[in-house]
């Protein structure tokens, strides 16, 4: 690695929002893997005080206050201009300004900004999305993807990334320890629990008509989980469950409040019809709680193995059929859950954030030595 190197990372991103909580967790383990270099932490004004909080003081992290949002055109002009001072950037999304001419890496999360039925945009914005990602197949130093999923969508799209790989999320983070003793789900409250932003490819229609046609004991609730205001919402959730019947919304829990909602949650269901990963059905497994999960396919890749009723995202009867059945096992008090509960938190251990930070480090090592030994330009 060059020497004391200085790294430029955007997190202008919302820190309660999943790439909020990838970029808190992962960033002071990967600068304890980078003995020397200086991380300096781009982030909105708005979130200074919650970045440190999140980041506990970690060595060799320095936080920089911006004004500059994401997804805008001063985003285009101006964030151009942090480059030089800086060895590398480190985008933790993918949107990076089409007149960055620095060295840079990427963290590619999913590619639903391409998805024209379940992500709402623009057509200018979906054209400049598309552009921003061909940038960065083109000239990232390295592309990183939350799942193979993710990656292989990408490939399809642009052709092969020229260097970086896979790096799963990591579930251990604050409150969710597989040392953690939980109680079965039939000893939980009789909640059906979802934990997700309200955006149309999250399903919430579907979850909705077959919560509805399910009819579980009136014991039963469904309690959805969203972010806070700040992240923009394409749908008018409140509106969409009104009529459900023993449906309550929560918004922005921190993340004690969501841990231990997480295990007092007898089921946990990921309807997603499109996820560059899923972490909140690892939670579920991870808590100790029976999922139910659509089949979209990075929920396959990172739950195939462990104990999850997995169901087509557009099936409503299915959906209604799995709940009412999950619903049904809970309540039977001779069901014995435990050796099941034991293999689904065994297999949501193996996602730690120790091995997400040990391979982006490896990355952004390999970027910084390709930088250092590329040939210098002669001075006529």
């Amino acid at each position: 690695m060059m020497e004391n190197p200085r790294i430029l990372v955007d997190a202008r991103v919302g820190w309660g929002s999943g790439i909020g909580r990838y970029v808190a967790n992962l960033l002071p383990l990967v600068a304890r893997r980078l003995p020397g270099a200086e991380l300096v932490v781009l982030v909105l004004q708005r979130d200074v005080e919650r970045a440190a909080q999140a980041l506990g003081g970690a060595a060799g992290i320095t936080l920089r206050p911006c004004t500059i949002s994401p997804f805008s055109l001063a985003e285009q002009v101006r964030l151009p201009h942090l480059a030089s001072g800086f060895d590398l950037a480190w985008f933790t999304n993918y949107w990076v300004p089409l007149r960055w001419k620095g060295p840079f890496v990427v963290t590619v999360h999913d590619m639903l900004h391409q998805e024209t039925r379940l992500f709402p945009a623009s057509r200018a914005r979906r054209l400049l999305s598309r552009r921003t990602f061909a940038h960065v197949a083109a000239h990232a130093k390295a592309v990183m993807f939350d799942s193979r999923f993710t990656r292989r969508e990408f490939e399809r799209q642009l052709g092969p990334a020229r260097s970086g790989g896979v790096v799963h999320l990591g579930v251990d983070h604050h409150g969710w320890s597989a040392d953690r003793p939980v109680v079965g789900p039939s000893s939980r409250e009789r909640r059906l629990l979802v934990v997700a932003s309200a955006k149309q490819h999250k399903n919430f229609g579907v979850l909705l008509d077959a919560w509805t046609r399910a009819r579980p004991d009136d014991g039963w609730t469904l309690t959805i989980v969203t972010p806070d205001q700040e992240l923009r919402s394409s749908i008018d959730l409140a509106a969409l469950s009104a009529g459900a019947g023993r449906v309550e919304v929560i918004q922005g829990l921190d993340d004690e409040a969501l841990a231990s909602l997480y295990r007092s949650s007898a089921l946990v269901a990921t309807p997603s019809l499109y996820e560059g990963f899923g972490l909140p059905l690892l939670e579920g497994l991870m808590a100790g709680a029976l999922c139910i999960s659509s089949t979209a396919e990075s929920l396959v890749e990172i739950a195939g193995g462990a104990w999850v009723v997995f169901v087509n995202g557009r099936d409503v009867d299915g959906w209604a059929q799995a709940i009412e059945r999950g619903c049904s096992l809970i309540d039977d008090a001779s069901a014995d859950l435990g050796a099941l509960i034991e293999a689904n938190r065994h297999h949501a251990a193996a996602f730690t954030w120790d091995r997400a930070a040990n391979l982006t480090a490896d990355i952004l090592l390999e970027a910084l030595a390709n930088i250092s030994q590329a040939p210098t330009k002669q001075t006529p």
